[in-house]
């Protein structure tokens, strides 16, 4: 039953995480409670890592030299950790790079609206296939990885598909010149044989 004079408030399944909180005020005292239901709940944990994201950048780094810069954001200040990994040749698996884990702790979030954010750095440059990946603590696995530096083959399939259009109209058109120059010649030189009798 509901208090009168109260509203119902209804949280969208996508908000409820480990760190979604209720602050209860009992009655017209000043004591207040806080209520966490959602804290040991597998499902509220694997809602939270969908919502938890890394981005990479190439920046300057604090040493003064070039560098990769990344961002965490994440709807509660969880433990976590962020990672580099390498795609393979096909693009499939993305396996770790040796000594790039770093531990997110939970006191080093900076706030900010409906989400937590924290930043960091490794020491080395880019490459198409150094990817980043972020996990929560709890969770088995990694979550996607990021590769913003990812070359495409679309990049480079599109000018080799219309050089090899181009190649093959040039050849059809040297032989239709070729046909058609040989007909001149063959009814040139058969008019000069007529004369010629």
């Amino acid at each position: 039953m509901q208090p009168i004079g109260k509203n119902e408030i209804v949280i969208s399944s996508d908000l409820i995480a480990p760190c979604l909180c209720f602050l209860v005020w009992l009655g017209d005292k000043n004591v207040r409670g806080m209520y966490c239901p959602f804290t040991n709940q597998p499902d509220a944990l694997r809602r939270m890592q969908r919502n938890v994201s890394v981005t990479m950048v190439e920046t300057q780094l604090r040493t003064g030299d070039m560098g990769l810069g990344w961002n965490v954001t994440s709807p509660c200040k969880v433990k976590a950790e962020v990672r580099l990994c390498k795609k393979d040749i096909e693009g499939g698996q993305c396996e770790g790079v040796t000594g790039s884990n770093q531990r997110l702790e939970t006191k080093n979030w900076t706030a900010a609206q409906r989400v937590h954010w924290q930043t960091g750095e490794f020491f080395l440059l880019p490459h198409p296939r150094l990817c980043v990946q972020v996990k929560s603590e709890g969770m088995v696995s990694f979550s996607e990885p990021q590769c913003p530096f990812e070359t495409h083959r679309v990049r480079w399939i599109v000018p080799l598909l219309i050089g090899f259009i181009l190649i093959c109209l040039a050849i059809l058109g040297v032989y239709l010149i070729r046909g058609i120059l040989k007909g001149y010649v063959w009814k040139w030189l058969k008019d000069d044989d007529v004369k010629g009798v």
